[in-house]
């Protein structure tokens, strides 16, 4: 059996696919008997299927800079206000 701290290095690869049978059946095996594990290892994979699940229409390119300054037109992006300075303290 693997402790913890071994699983949440196996979660990864284990959604990536890239786990050997022996390394997923240890994992397995891990998950079935720790409740904290698992509950991680179910917020991984629904973090993994959302971003497989995310519109793939648009990509960064030529196409980001209009839509940025159509938000910045639109007044929908802050203006960028400079912190206050403080003195510095010796």
């Amino acid at each position: 059996m693997i402790d913890c701290h071994e699983a949440d290095t196996l979660m990864d690869a284990r959604l990536d696919g890239e786990l050997d049978a022996g390394a997923a059946a240890r994992l397995d095996g891990h998950l079935a008997a720790c409740p904290a594990c698992r509950k991680a290892f179910a917020g991984l994979q629904a973090a993994v299927e959302g971003a497989r699940a995310m519109p793939r229409e648009r990509t960064p390119g030529q196409d980001l800079w209009p839509a940025i300054e159509a938000r910045i037109g639109a007044g929908r992006v802050a203006p960028f206000r400079r912190p206050a300075r403080r003195p510095a303290v010796w």
